[in-house]
């Protein structure tokens, strides 16, 4: 089984390097909008913390007193017609979770959503009134031009896991990252010494800035905010890509919690019996339970999540460098 794997991993990365000078050679169209776009994306698939670093940079182009939008694909979610997200009334199962919990953090910025990222990209810098685009999970998106290319690498990624699919989890080989400009090195805090030594030698040469992952407070349904539990058993509930680093945060910022994970496939929509079984696991003695912010955003829909003691872990990024010096490589683009 493991040759016929690494047959596949070779035609896979093959057939990804022949997609990318495709479209470099021009057989296929590339679309060009009139505002500079940032893509935001990955080489493994899944759970390198783009949502958070999203925001990181919607927060810094305001705050730089810029007018961002995003631009998000439709995944998974019933809609998949290009659209602007109304925070105060779409759900998560109709235009998707990430686009949703952005809508909602950033209300005076529009977040579109579609089927395809480069008609969604269109759509935005025709209707809104923006100066930059943030391209989510655009790495791959080749079908679009940009601006500047940021790839996110998981300092806990294994290196075995950077092999192609299906013998890893690299969407492409590692030579990939000569199209980014940025490599932002994330999870740092929660990375062995190993996979983070690893990281910081084959990134060697590369312009990276690393960052730790923190909790910065909590939230639940009432819109009550803490800045700390007091809690002693917590049940962590997620459907996500990667819900080890999930639990790893919880456990490196409250060594003394007990905690036990119920975990779902990632952007899964939660229903009636999902809650049944929330409610079974929750009578084990819990005194609380965590989610995700995204997944914050889809219990949030459900009424008869209302009663259960349900915590959002607001997760904030540390940058191990001065946010001035990556705005120095941002503010180009607007020149």
């Amino acid at each position: 089984m493991k040759p016929f794997r690494s047959l596949l991993a070779q035609i896979y990365a093959m057939l990804a390097k022949w997609r990318v000078k495709a479209y470099q050679k021009g057989f296929f169209q590339k679309h060009k909008i009139n505002i500079p776009v940032v893509s935001v994306g990955n080489l493994t698939f899944g759970g390198t913390g783009k949502t958070p670093v999203t925001e990181f940079l919607m927060r810094l182009l305001i705050e730089k007193g810029q007018r961002p939008g995003i631009a998000c694909r439709a995944y998974k979610a019933r809609r998949k017609k290009v659209q602007r997200i109304n925070p105060r009334y779409d759900q998560a199962h109709d235009v998707g979770d990430e686009a949703l919990m952005m809508a909602r953090r950033f209300p005076q910025s529009p977040v579109y959503s579609g089927l395809k990222k480069w008609q969604v990209a269109e759509a935005i810098s025709q209707n809104e009134r923006i100066n930059v685009l943030i391209l989510d999970d655009g790495f791959q998106h080749l079908a679009l031009e940009r601006n500047l290319d940021i790839v996110l690498l998981d300092a806990n990624e294994k290196p075995e896991n950077y092999l192609c699919f299906p013998m890893g989890r690299a969407r492409e080989p590692w030579s990939a990252l000569k199209r980014g400009q940025l490599i932002f090195l994330t999870k740092c805090n929660l990375a062995s010494p190993e996979n983070l030594e690893f990281h910081r030698q084959r990134l060697k040469g590369l312009e990276v800035f690393e960052f730790k992952y923190i909790v910065g407070g909590f939230e639940n349904f009432k819109g009550q905010k803490a800045p700390k539990i007091n809690f002693k058993k917590a049940l962590l509930v997620s459907a996500i890509a990667k819900p080890k680093s999930f639990q790893a945060l919880i456990q490196n910022e409250f060594p003394g919690l007990t905690i036990e994970s119920l975990v779902f496939p990632d952007h899964h929509r939660f229903r009636h019996q999902d809650l049944v079984k929330i409610r079974k696991r929750m009578n084990q003695g819990f005194d609380c339970i965590l989610v995700t912010e995204k997944d914050f955003v889809k219990l949030k829909d459900l009424r008869s999540t209302k009663e259960l003691p349900i915590w959002q872990v607001q997760l904030e990024l540390q940058p191990d460098f001065s946010v001035e010096s990556l705005y120095a490589k941002l503010h180009p683009i607007f020149i």
